[in-house]
């Protein structure tokens, strides 16, 4: 069979997968299958993302198509949408949504309501803020007060704005990345399925970001502000814009007038209110809450869930303080502190229902990640919807969220490796440029790696740094104009002339070398001045067995699918002080400087070399 004949066959397999989830959706009995649907369907998309995406405009049409077969199912996935509704009426009727509870006596001509009696939350006030409760107001004019029509119109209006935002991200983001979002069942059921309004942040916050890579800050704070009258955390990255003035100044105005209408003194109080007892007493699918409730209830034999939840929200602020200070010192892209804001809410929230992911999905897709630890989590989400038909809950939650940590810990290792090279390799140069004498011409890195030792290095001298690899670390580097030269040799002959380079550093990469004397005579030959050696020394049976244990796991962390730097199977070359002093002197050079930094295990030996003038 063809790869394009199975691709085919494989999208076929998930449009019948989706349409079985619709049809057992139908049927609270069928639910364990449509489940089941979900999660068979789930596995489709990462296998054909695997394989290798369709095109855009087949990936544009399948989304678009699935959205459309779940606009036909009725209420009963989700209750929310009774409450938007509920509001909805309110707001018509000129009456502010945020005044009263549902059960409150001033609203008793309203109870005769089919909306009232499905009601989910009768004795809370509304917290959905002022764009939300416009589309509700509006949604409710077009159907009438027809609450079943209410529910249909709702969705449409909700699949109409997704869409738009789908088109959007396509021009920004690669067929295989739009796939995983717009495929994503838990993401198609959040908007077509359920009409949940954290699907409505799609387009505005989509719009923002594209728009301020364009510099165009203004327009993207005004719609920052209209997200965060969707749902309201998106307020929390106005650090981001605090250098923007005119940006900030936009979004207050937005804010401002779309606010005015529901103005009162009544209304934060009984928001406040309202937060305060959905964070105390509701709880669902929140994997770090729950195992933080249960470390502290086995060593207490207390139940905290009353103090877990306040703890919790004051942890988010003090978090969320944190990455806006990040974002204003920093000035991170947009999305990126959209995404680290909403994914701190996410782990600290009491409650994440599988639609919540929605929002960090998509900023997923527009920061170029695939965050499969998110991904795993939404489509394991979807396996609670079992506890309404009396089904497995716990083990949902507890494979999305050991799934989301390992997955996450997995597919964010070159990050944070990534992060840490870059830290280390700041003092490595620092260290270096103390005993670096040379002021002009070009210095040579010596098995330099990714280069961020070089581009380090480089930055403090203000001096071009080449990087002299058996392997090719390009990828890895991104600093702009700062970036060094790559070049490639085959671990012995440098492909230099005499005396080309003034400098040259070799930071922890001669014991892995081939030949490392052979290394150090072409470091004679194309060096004309210093040349710094940093290595990791043995001086006793502690330090030797260290770095014989330490080298290989640290080096396959740093590049799992390669090995060793050195491109062989032969040991390391590691020595102690009096033996790297001979294959110094060997090979033409006198040592004039020498330095030790310590650790537990082994000591760091610094060695700056200059040319011996009658070379042994």
């Amino acid at each position: 069979m063809s790869s394009s004949r199975l691709s085919r066959l494989l999208v076929g397999a998930y449009l019948v997968l989706s349409a079985a989830a619709i049809f057992a959706a139908l049927d609270r009995g069928l639910w364990t299958w449509m489940v089941a649907s979900w999660f068979a369907a789930a596995a489709l998309v990462a296998l054909i993302h695997w394989r290798g995406a369709p095109g855009l405009r087949s990936v544009l049409v399948v989304a678009v198509v699935v959205r459309i077969g779940w606009l036909a199912v009725p209420a009963g996935l989700s209750d929310d949408t009774f409450r938007y509704a509920w509001d909805g009426m309110l707001v018509m009727d000129g009456i502010n949504p945020y005044q009263f509870v549902p059960a409150d006596t001033a609203l008793a001509r309203y109870r005769g309501a089919a909306t009232f009696e499905a009601l989910n939350s009768s004795a809370f006030y509304s917290v959905y803020p002022p764009v939300s409760q416009y589309l509700f107001a509006a949604t409710s004019w077009l159907s009438r007060g027809s609450s079943p029509r209410f529910f249909y119109v709702w969705k449409a209006l909700v699949v109409l704005l997704e869409v738009l935002a789908l088109f959007m991200l396509a021009r920004a983001v690669s067929p295989g990345l739009l796939m995983l979002f717009a495929w994503n069942p838990a993401m198609v059921v959040a908007g077509a399925g359920q009409g949940h309004t954290d699907v409505l942040l799609a387009l505005p916050l989509a719009a923002a970001v594209l728009l301020s890579r364009k510099g165009r800050w203004n327009v993207a704070g005004g719609l920052v502000a209209v997200a965060a009258l969707i749902k309201i955390w998106p307020a929390l990255v106005a650090p981001a814009f605090l250098r923007k003035r005119t940006a900030v100044l936009v979004g207050i105005l937005v804010a401002g007038v779309l606010t005015l209408p529901f103005v009162a003194p009544f209304v934060l109080e009984n928001v406040r209110q309202s937060l305060d007892l959905y964070v105390r007493y509701f709880e669902f699918n929140a994997g770090p809450y729950y195992a933080a409730k249960e470390v502290l209830g086995s060593l207490t034999g207390e139940d905290w869930s009353k103090q877990l939840g306040p703890f919790l929200r004051w942890l988010f602020l003090v978090g969320v303080s944190g990455i806006g200070l990040w974002a204003w010192r920093r000035r991170p892209r947009l999305e990126d502190v959209l995404f680290y804001t909403y994914a701190f809410y996410l782990v600290t929230a009491t409650t994440v229902h599988p639609w919540y992911l929605y929002p960090l999905l998509m900023l997923g897709v527009l920061r170029g990640r695939e965050v499969w630890g998110w991904q795993w989590l939404s489509v394991l989400s979807l396996g609670t919807y079992l506890l309404y038909v009396d089904g497995p809950y716990w083990p949902f939650v507890v494979l999305g969220w050991v799934g989301w940590l390992v997955l996450g810990l997995v597919s964010g290792r070159p990050r944070w490796v990534s992060g840490a090279l870059r830290r280390r390799a700041r003092w490595k140069a620092e260290w270096a440029d103390t005993y670096l004498t040379t002021r002009s011409g070009p210095i040579l890195d010596l098995g330099g790696g990714e280069g961020y030792v070089a581009s380090a290095l480089g930055r403090l001298r203000n001096q071009q740094v080449a990087v002299l690899e058996v392997r090719d670390g390009r990828p890895q580097v991104s600093d702009g104009d700062g970036s060094p030269e790559f070049v490639l040799y085959d671990g012995s002959i440098f492909p230099f002339g005499d005396n080309s380079f003034s400098a040259a550093i070799a930071v922890f990469s001669l014991h892995h070398a081939k030949d490392p004397q052979a290394c150090l005579r072409e470091l004679r030959r194309t060096v004309s001045g210093e040349v710094i050696v940093i290595e990791s020394v043995q001086t006793d049976a502690v330090s030797s067995w260290a770095l014989r244990i330490l080298d290989p796991l640290v080096n396959r962390l740093r590049q799992p699918h390669r090995g060793d730097d050195s491109g062989d199977d032969s040991p390391p070359h590691f020595g102690s002080p009096a033996r790297w002093r001979g294959r110094f002197e060997e090979a033409g050079f006198e040592v004039t400087g020498e330095s030790i930094r310590y650790n537990l295990l082994h000591r760091k030996h610094l060695f700056r070399l200059v040319p011996r003038q009658n070379p042994v």
